[in-house]
């Protein structure tokens, strides 16, 4: 008599995909610059370019130059509350004078 094997019975779990970052605020970009080198309004919109100093090693050499890094398009309403909060922050940022709150 001849012995049949049963196989044992395998169970395929599949795993759950890695989450990724999915609201805005988690894939929004940090922007990071020394100056804004243009600026204008037209049709409805302002618009900002943003630059930062890049520094680069070629051919032993430092070589310094300037790159735009962002380029900013807004109402004039989003300019309102971008300029409110320049002004937060430099109140912020000066020093107190003596005897007054910040």
């Amino acid at each position: 008599m001849t012995k049949t094997k049963t196989a044992t019975p395998v169970h395929i779990v599949q795993a759950e995909p890695l989450k990724l970052a999915m609201t805005p605020s988690d894939l929004a970009p940090f922007i990071y610059f020394e100056t804004s080198a243009n600026q204008g309004f037209g049709n409805g919109v302002a618009n900002i370019t943003l630059e930062a100093l890049r520094h680069r090693n070629i051919d032993g050499n430092i070589v310094s130059d300037r790159i735009v890094v962002a380029h900013l398009r807004m109402p004039l309403s989003a300019v309102l509350s971008l300029k409110s909060s320049i002004e937060f922050i430099l109140l912020a940022a000066m020093p107190a004078q003596e005897g007054a709150a910040n």
